[in-house]
């Protein structure tokens, strides 16, 4: 299989484009590249892509699936 993207979740090189979304085929994240509305200040986690600390939970599924944004690099994931 050729090489995905990097990964902003596991930094593996196997984020596939997929149906509507983005698919790690290591870890199994889905996501795509867009920008939801700011979720306001302060720290965030560590995005593996590109090494900011920019990565912020932007909405709770109801199936307890956190959906994470990297305000820096664009990627979102959950």
């Amino acid at each position: 299989m050729a090489k995905g993207n990097v990964c902003p979740w596991c930094g593996k090189q196997t984020f596939h484009r997929g149906k509507g979304a983005m698919t790690c085929t290591s870890c199994g994240v889905r996501g795509w590249l867009d920008t939801p509305d700011s979720v306001g200040s302060g720290k965030g986690d560590t995005c593996k892509f590109c090494k900011r600390a920019m990565l912020r939970v932007v909405a709770d599924l109801d199936t307890g699936t956190k959906v994470r944004h990297c305000y820096n690099c664009g990627a979102t994931v959950f």
